[in-house]
C-alpha cells in the first residue's frame, strides 16, 4: 500500500490531490423494515477486512510522516444498502463481500423470522460507514 500511495506522490503534480474513499468496517445491525418500523436482526462479522482497514490507515499515516501528503480533511458518513429480499442480500454478500463480511446463521435464521412476521412492505437495511480523506502533495 505505502508504494502505490509513493506512486501516486510520483505522478501528482505539485498540490495534487490523493482522496481516500473506502467503507470502515464497524458493528452495524443489519436491518428488515416491516410496518411497525426497523427490527434488528444481528450484527454481522465484518472483522475480516478490519485487517484491510488497519493497513490502509498506517500506510497513509507512513506516508504522511514521510513528507509526502498532508491531510486536508477526513470526513466519516453512512450508506444506507437497501434489498427487496433476502435472497438479493445474499446474493450480494456472496458475490462482493464474501471475504469482508460474515453473516452468521443465527442472523440469517432472525431475519427469515422478521420478514416471515413482519407485516407490510418488507425491505432490508444495511448502514455501511465510510470514511473519505483528502490528502494534498507537499
Amino acid at each position: 500500500m505505502v508504494h502505490a500511495l509513493k506512486e501516486a506522490w510520483r505522478v501528482l503534480r505539485a498540490g495534487g490531490v490523493l482522496v481516500d474513499l473506502r467503507p470502515v468496517s464497524v458493528d452495524v445491525p443489519l436491518l428488515i423494515l416491516t410496518s411497525s418500523g426497523w427490527k434488528p436482526a444481528g450484527i454481522p462479522d465484518q472483522s475480516p477486512d478490519r485487517v484491510h482497514d488497519v493497513a490502509s490507515d498506517l500506510a497513509l499515516r507512513l506516508v504522511v510522516q514521510d513528507g509526502l501528503f498532508i491531510r486536508v480533511k477526513r470526513k466519516y458518513f453512512a450508506v444506507n444498502n437497501y434489498w427487496n429480499t433476502l435472497k438479493d442480500l445474499k446474493e450480494d454478500v456472496d458475490d462482493r463481500w464474501k471475504d469482508d463480511m460474515i453473516i452468521s446463521k443465527e442472523i440469517w435464521q432472525q431475519a427469515r423470522l422478521l420478514f416471515k412476521n413482519g407485516s407490510g412492505r418488507r425491505r432490508v437495511r444495511f448502514p455501511f460507514r465510510k470514511k473519505i480523506g483528502v490528502y494534498r502533495k507537499i
